[in-house]
């Protein structure tokens, strides 16, 4: 009777350790990390200038709460193209579940017919599936400096800054 319970014991045991090993995988690693993410921005004022594109950001988790990366996104419209290069810095508040809220903050420039600066801050919930991969669905908020065209409508400054929805895939 002894050694069936010290079997069961055992096996529960050694089962709970099992489980404590998968969940363990949900952990960021330290290291190298890409995103690659679909972003729109709706502008507030006028859908006109409302904008969808791709982007992907390159950089390294310092801990297991803390990316620090460059990147760069291709957004526009039918009208309209703007490429923003930035930093971003992104934090995660808890790293050992599949639902983790995360804020993200990206600041640099942009570039078309004329630059300026592009600014960035996103709040959402990363989903891990495995160590090494997770989708990100971020709510933003972004503000591009107004930029003026001398031949649009006859001259006049356009503001694309607005708000959007950011999904992703971390690698």
């Amino acid at each position: 009777m002894k050694k069936t319970i010290l079997i069961v014991a055992i096996l529960v045991m050694a089962f709970g350790l099992s489980a404590q090993e998968e969940n363990s995988n949900i952990t960021i690693p330290s290291g190298y990390r890409a995103f690659i993410e679909e972003e729109n921005s709706l502008q507030l004022v006028s859908k006109e200038h409302s904008f969808l594109g791709v982007g992907t950001t390159h950089g390294f988790y310092m801990n297991d709460h803390c990316f620090v990366g460059l990147g760069f996104t291709m957004i526009g419209n039918e009208s309209d193209f703007l490429m923003p290069v930035y930093a971003a810095i992104r934090y995660n508040f808890s790293y050992r579940s599949n639902i983790t809220p995360v804020l993200s903050f990206r600041a640099g420039s942009y570039l078309s017919e004329s630059t300026g600066l592009y600014a960035d801050l996103a709040f959402g919930l990363r989903f891990a599936s495995k160590r090494h991969f997770a989708i990100n669905v971020m709510l933003t908020g972004t503000f591009y400096e107004p930029t003026e065209h001398p031949y649009y409508n006859g001259g006049t400054t356009i503001n694309h800054s607005g708000a959007g929805i950011r999904i992703g895939m971390e690698l």
